[in-house]
């Protein structure tokens, strides 16, 4: 009977040192954080700029033209480069091979003119490039500025000491040669031009407007330039001129018959010099030429590689013409 009043007293203590002993529940609780609920934030959308469509030039299609695609080369080529290069859109090298700077320069050429920019010159890229008048120059790419930074003042070193500079002899400066200037376009004032031992007058009535204007030799550089058309009348050759759309003219000398083309930029200069021999181009080794009046000049050696008529400086300030 004692030994059963000690177990239960045991049992009992156990029981009460346990209770004792567990956590405050209403402390733990509290202690437990809370979750942050989650908030739903609408994002507004932001409207995409749409692009102004660039005005499509109109013009014929010239169906003479080749397509030009790239791996193209020759003539046709070079003259697509040097085209798109007076108005800024080919920056590479004039070389007679459509290559990728090409394509690229075609492709800009066509985009801000309307046309599909796949940078392939066809017919009526090449009819808007050559034949429109009214090419845009190619936009200048606008210099954005830097974005200014806030410096953060760093902390000043401690001075290093550098050891004095022994002077040195300075070397006298190179002088520096100054550069070639542009040789100028200039009238041979004095100088008469004489074909197949007739020489031509000094002044002669051009275009319709009744005017007389100075027929003269033109310099430039070691170049010489004549106005070919009233060289070829002066011998009693027969000029056909073309129509205003397509300036230039037709002429025969021998058995063979030329044609020269033209076009004009938008300050009314000429450019892209062309001449044909039965419908073929014929290479120049120079093709700029200039208007004097209502006179088109052209180089004498590109008249001669062309033609084979030749060009001589004779005694007395007198160009000697000869005819083949």
């Amino acid at each position: 009977m004692d030994l059963l009043k000690t177990l239960l007293l045991y049992m009992t203590l156990l029981y009460t040192s346990s209770v004792q002993s567990m956590p405050d529940v209403d402390g733990y609780l509290a202690n437990m954080v809370t979750p942050t609920p989650y908030v739903s934030v609408e994002v507004t959308p932001v409207p995409t700029a749409t692009p102004t469509p660039v005005p499509t030039v109109e013009v014929s299609v010239n169906p003479e033209y080749k397509t030009l695609v790239m791996g193209s080369k020759g003539d046709d080529v070079t003259r697509l480069q040097e085209t798109l290069k007076t108005y800024g859109y080919y920056v590479g090298e004039v070389d007679g091979r459509y290559g990728n700077q090409t394509r690229q320069a075609v492709e800009l050429f066509q985009y801000h003119h309307g046309l599909s920019a796949d940078g392939i010159a066809g017919r009526a890229t090449q009819s808007v490039l050559y034949d429109s008048g009214a090419v845009r120059p190619a936009p200048q790419a606008s210099e954005t500025p830097a974005p200014e930074v806030t410096e953060v003042p760093a902390e000043t070193p401690a001075p290093t000491l550098v050891p004095p500079r022994v002077p040195t002899d300075t070397p006298a400066p190179t002088d520096t040669p100054a550069p070639t200037p542009e040789p100028e376009f200039l009238a041979m004032e004095g100088w008469v031009i004489q074909v197949q031992g007739q020489e031509l007058p000094l002044a002669v009535e051009v275009g319709n407007k009744g005017a007389t204007e100075p027929v003269l030799p033109y310099s430039y550089g070691d170049t010489l330039y004549v106005p070919l058309q009233q060289v070829l009348e002066g011998a009693g050759v027969f000029v056909i001129p073309s129509d205003m759309d397509n300036p230039g003219y037709a002429f025969a000398v021998g058995d063979n018959v030329y044609r020269l083309s033209y076009g004009m930029d938008q300050q009314g200069n000429p450019i892209n010099l062309e001449m044909t021999l039965g419908g073929t181009r014929q290479l120049m080794p120079i093709r700029d030429i200039r208007l004097v009046g209502d006179m088109l000049y052209l180089p004498c050696e590109s008249i001669t590689a062309v033609t084979g008529i030749t060009f001589a400086k004779g005694d007395q300030q007198i160009i000697l013409v000869t005819l083949p």
